[in-house]
């Protein structure tokens, strides 16, 4: 998944007790990615080519460290699912 310039990481929840708005969650069925820190949300639609071959039937929480890690490293993110 290639990620879009918006620094969508900065909306996550700090709060150890709210682990689901520690990340940044994939919508692969609406094709964007949404977080949240429980008083803002940001959401970021995504592009087909950013999306990539993934399952279209799973969402999936992406912690905002990988996010600041990509920036860092100028890497796409690449996420593996099971079944």
């Amino acid at each position: 998944m290639l990620v879009p310039n918006a620094k969508i990481e900065l909306a996550t929840s700090k709060d150890a007790h709210r682990p689901a708005m520690n990340g940044v969650l994939f919508d692969a069925t609406q094709k964007r990615l949404v977080a949240t820190d429980g008083h803002i949300m940001a959401i970021v639609p995504l592009k087909d080519e950013e999306v990539g071959s993934m399952d279209t039937e799973k969402n999936v929480i992406i912690p905002s460290d990988c996010f600041k890690e990509e920036r860092r490293r100028d890497e796409d993110i690449v996420i593996v699912t099971g079944k």
